[in-house]
């Protein structure tokens, strides 16, 4: 009788144990592989998605991007920003950290709840309400009657260092917080006891061992402003400040389209951020970081009586990450108009009554982001199960290249897959098959599974992977066939990281930018595209209305995300968040998007 799990001897017997993985393989082959192989192609045969197909090889592309002035400058302030600004994200999630583990009761309830508000909300959404808060005319200037001169600071490169720095603080926070709980009053109590100063025990105790969550927490930081599409489509307009993910759009869009300049573009994109990782996993080999064993335990009492200030720091961080752009995003959005300032006569809910009005072009969008988030929840929930299945019970080679790559595209940026989707789905070669799906309605929802597919495969692998193989045999030596095990006894001990899986996808889908603004039908906006043309004409208020609008639909779905969990599916402890972080129950782990990347980064 056959096991789901055999012995290393038998398959090595059995070399065609890996075609049992095959279907998992060439679905992530469509999905991804094929987009990012077409990338490639079109760089090393710039004629190959040409109407008069040549395979004649080229690299003229690649020397026409470094001969460019513009596409250098995006590619260098996108390197240095990026730098700088996982540096500030690390030392604002160092200090929320530190702030959110040393507060108690509702403090630390209402400090956590904010970052995870931070982390969920999108990066273009925070940039639109900094830009609302301090432009010419904007809230600021209305509210306090400032001189307009006051913040032009904020249109340049420092003004970037401060979005993008509170913008990706919950990074470092997240993998911070797990790190500072991992460190035992032992460690601190013997630096004390040698003599060490507090300045001392903080840089040369704390900061050394938390060099894992603080490279974790910088490295996804500077890959995501390296490659965040969402922020570029924001900044680059206002500030005028050239970043390459937005270079990558341009050049697909703008006359003459230069695919080629995108295809080198994407490219370099994806290894900067593949060497930023590898620079991490190089250093954190070169020593232990060991804190947690069998002796350490938790320490419940924190040196220094600077907590208070500490606390309201952190508070203070919060408030200016999630409070002041999402305040001037809630107020613009009840504005007449931006020259009415704050008189009574200037509030009104118009922009809510046109975006909500039946028939509207954003009832409409987001009715089409809606029905694109169901099914991309849905087809990604089921496949991620049967490919995390796949890769855990059938241990075979073609498993370990799966494992290798659900791990490598989540370090791909959003804009990179989608520009790949544009190559992959427009070639010259599909229309004899009648498959050119691009500016389809089924492209752009492949895409969004492709995207969010890797992640929900990493939870589920966390979901899998403590469930005993001895229960799983059990029940097919009792006669039950593999989909009755899978159906009656893996699915239910996983529900709750499926429900997670199924919302993560589910609220990305609804704001998501990159793959939305380059491979929407025609004629045909997403709910985010709408939002985001809105800003960019300047129609401040109705763009306003339609982000709260957005955000309401979305943590009213983390709210039921969470009442699913703790009620409805029987979870036991932390709900939506609970399977995030992996406390939710015995068999519920796992992280959200960028949590999920911070596992991979720091294992």
């Amino acid at each position: 009788m056959t096991t789901l799990r055999t012995s290393p001897s038998t398959r090595r017997r059995n070399p065609l144990r890996s075609l049992q993985s095959a279907p998992s393989l060439l679905l992530m082959s469509v999905l991804i592989l094929y987009p990012l192989g077409a990338l490639l192609l079109q760089i090393v045969f710039p004629d190959v998605f040409n109407y008069h197909m040549s395979w004649r090889p080229s690299f003229g592309a690649v020397r026409d991007v470094m001969g460019n002035s513009l596409d250098l400058t995006a590619i260098g302030n996108s390197f240095w920003i990026g730098c700088v600004a996982a540096l500030v994200s690390i030392v604002v999630g160092t200090v929320t950290a530190f702030g959110g583990v040393m507060a108690r009761g509702g403090l630390r309830s209402l400090i956590s709840g904010s970052v995870w508000v931070i982390f969920f909300a999108p990066s273009y959404v925070i940039a639109s309400g900094w830009v609302i808060l301090l432009q010419q005319g904007g809230v600021m200037q209305l509210a306090f009657g400032l001189p307009s001169t006051d913040f032009t600071w904020f249109f340049s490169p420092v003004g970037l260092f401060l979005i993008m720095g509170l913008r990706y603080f919950p990074f470092a926070h997240f993998a911070m917080t797990q790190a500072i709980e991992n460190i035992g009053p032992e460690y601190i109590n013997a630096a004390r006891m040698l003599g060490a100063r507090k300045s001392q025990v903080f840089t040369r105790v704390w900061l050394r061992l938390l060099t894992p969550a603080l490279l974790a927490g910088a490295t996804i930081a500077f890959a995501d402003g390296f490659g965040d599409f969402g922020l570029a489509a924001v900044i680059t307009p206002q500030m005028q400040i050239p970043m390459v993910s937005y270079q990558i759009y341009t050049s697909l869009y703008e006359t003459p389209v230069d695919y080629s300049s995108a295809a080198v573009l994407s490219l370099l994109v994806t290894l900067v951020t593949a060497a930023a990782l590898i620079l991490q996993f190089w250093w954190l080999s070169r020593r232990s970081f060991t804190t947690v064993s069998s002796s350490s335990r938790s320490s419940s009492e924190w040196p220094g009586r600077g907590s208070r200030t500490l606390i309201g720091l952190t508070l203070l961080l919060v408030c200016f990450g999630l409070v002041l752009p999402l305040g001037a995003t809630l107020m613009q959005s009840f504005w007449k108009s931006d020259l009415g300032g704050l008189g009574w006569n200037n509030w009104t809910t118009a922009a809510y009554t046109s975006a909500l009005s039946l028939g509207g072009a954003a009832v409409q969008a987001l009715l089409r982001s809606g029905a694109y988030a169901l099914v991309a929840a849905a087809v990604t929930a089921v496949l991620g199960l049967f490919v995390a299945q796949q890769m855990t019970f059938l241990k075979s080679l073609t498993s370990r290249i799966l494992n290798t790559l659900t791990m490598a595209t989540i370090a791909i940026p959003g804009v990179v897959l989608a520009a790949g989707f544009v190559f992959a789905w427009n070639a010259t070669w599909l229309i004899p098959l009648h498959l050119i799906l691009y500016e389809t309605p089924l492209c752009l929802a492949m895409a969004y599974v492709a995207g969010h597919l890797p992640y929900t495969i990493r939870l589920q692998l966390s979901s899998l992977s403590q469930i005993s193989p001895n229960l799983l045999t059990a029940a097919q030596t009792l006669g039950a066939k593999r989909r009755t095990v899978i159906r009656r006894i893996v699915v239910p001990l996983v529900r709750e990281t499926v429900v997670s899986t199924v919302l993560i996808t589910f609220t990305g889908v609804i704001f998501e930018l990159p793959a939305a603004t380059l491979l929407y039908p025609p004629g045909q906006p997403p709910f985010s595209v709408l939002v985001q043309q809105k800003f960019n004409s300047f129609e401040w208020s109705q763009g306003s209305a339609l982000t709260m609008i957005g955000m309401g639909v979305v943590f009213g779905s983390y709210a039921l995300g969470n009442f699913l969990l703790r009620r409805g599916l029987g979870g036991r402890q932390g709900g939506m968040t609970g399977a995030f972080t992996g406390t939710s129950s015995t068999v519920g782990t796992g992280a959200g998007p960028g949590m999920a990347m911070s596992a991979d980064v720091v294992s």
